[in-house]
């Protein structure tokens, strides 16, 4: 099995792609001889049945190499870890190799279940449940049921040296966490059980119902940190969190997504009365997202090209990354610390064939900026492609992302 992706471009017509894997005998990629595949940002690497390693894509600093293309400015400090690891592979014999289950533990099913229909769980954390949540997971949670019960956006930012991650920048913004010291945050450091707390106490004061005053009566409440000791007793009397067992909180105890999901759970029902909504359709943030999606079609139309669908879900990476673009001032399809569209797509949970994505930026109007792609041949090439399928457009404040897939 294999994956490509088609040219990235901007003005200055950088081009990033995934060479077609090479297996050590020369074939193709066969299902029924791989054992397991890891694809990265922009290297990947697949282990055979019988222990033969096969690499293909960029030779960068930080992946596999001597970095040769790390010397590029666009290319620097690329991800270290895969962005996606492929479960079920068919091995020799017709026997499928199957990675630990993605279901919640019984105890939590049905209430991580219902989180997910409410809206309540971002695609990333929908999976691997037991293990130990991080610091960033536990901020998208707690953005996520923020921008749901309020409405609307979290327009304040605070950044951190360590960390671009947008939820834990609104996160921060809104008060929710805060870092470590010396503008550092920590985002993949292991949450634990009396940060979850305080985290969870912020939270529902910055959706306007704070939690009253309770002091803890577990019996290991003396090691509670000073900064955490008040919001371990309001989720204990609230019945938000409860303890481990024996009358234990074990504050410095590590916390697992599915924790952290049933958690957020209890606070959301507790702060809406449990009165559930449904997840209100998406709805464009511009009329001219719809507008280039428009116009894309009609230039495909007058080539003879079937039209693009609109994915919700791409129109919400696009325009992630404009807004990305616009407050930290930078044009490219790799943010400063180095992600690029292939962990854009992976964290918001998309499957894909084939991937491609314009930028551009200083446009108008959706007119002009479709007639300089259409006038560039990379992005032109792109809004072309037959094997694309999917289409989602993202503005804000004259950066223009399309995020294209085909599937």
């Amino acid at each position: 099995m294999k994956k490509k992706i088609t040219a990235l471009f901007l003005a200055l017509a950088l081009c990033v792609g995934l060479a077609a894997p090479a297996f050590a005998n020369g074939d193709a990629a066969a299902p029924g001889r791989v054992n397991t595949v890891s694809l990265g940002g922009s290297f990947s690497a697949a282990l055979t049945a019988d222990g033969n390693p096969n690499l293909w894509g960029m030779n960068a600093h930080d992946t596999v190499g001597d970095g040769t293309l790390g010397q590029s400015p666009w290319f620097v400090n690329c991800r270290r870890t895969p962005a996606r690891v492929m479960t079920n592979i068919r091995l020799p014999g017709g026997a499928v190799q199957t990675l630990p289950s993605n279901e919640p533990s019984a105890w939590a099913r049905e209430d991580v279940n219902r989180a997910i229909s409410l809206g309540l769980v971002p695609a990333q954390l929908q999976s691997n449940y037991t293990q130990a949540a991080t610091r960033a997971e536990f901020a998208a949670l707690a953005v996520t049921l923020y921008e749901r019960v309020m409405g609307r956006e979290i327009a304040q930012r605070q950044t951190f040296v360590d960390t671009d991650d947008i939820n834990v920048e609104k996160a921060a913004g809104i008060g929710v966490v805060e870092g470590i010291g010396n503008n550092r945050f920590n985002p993949d450091g292991t949450l634990t059980r009396e940060q979850a707390a305080t985290m969870l106490s912020r939270l529902a004061n910055a959706v306007g119902r704070p939690l009253p005053a309770h002091t803890s009566t577990f019996a290991d409440s003396a090691q509670v940190s000073t900064w955490a000791f008040e919001a371990v007793g309001q989720m204990q009397a609230s019945g938000i969190m409860g303890g481990i067992g024996n009358n234990l909180f074990s504050p410095q105890g590590s916390y697992t997504r599915e924790q952290s999901i049933v958690t957020i759970l209890r606070l959301y029902d507790l702060v809406t009365d449990g009165t559930e909504t449904p997840v209100p359709p998406y709805q464009p943030p511009s009329s001219f997202d719809v507008d280039v999606f428009d116009l894309v079609n009609v230039e495909r139309a007058n080539h003879g090209l079937n039209p693009l669908q609109w994915d919700s879900r791409l129109a919400n990476v696009a325009r992630d990354h404009s807004v990305d673009m616009a407050h930290r001032n930078f044009f490219n399809h790799f943010c400063p610390s180095g992600r690029g569209p292939v962990e854009r797509l992976a964290d918001a949970g998309i499957s894909w064939w084939f991937i491609a994505e314009n930028i551009a930026r200083g446009q108008r109007t959706p007119e002009s900026v479709v007639a300089a792609w259409m006038n560039s041949p990379p992005h032109r090439r792109n809004i072309l492609d037959p094997a694309l399928t999917h289409l989602g457009v993202g503005f804000y404040e004259y950066h223009w992302t399309q995020k294209f897939i085909g599937i």
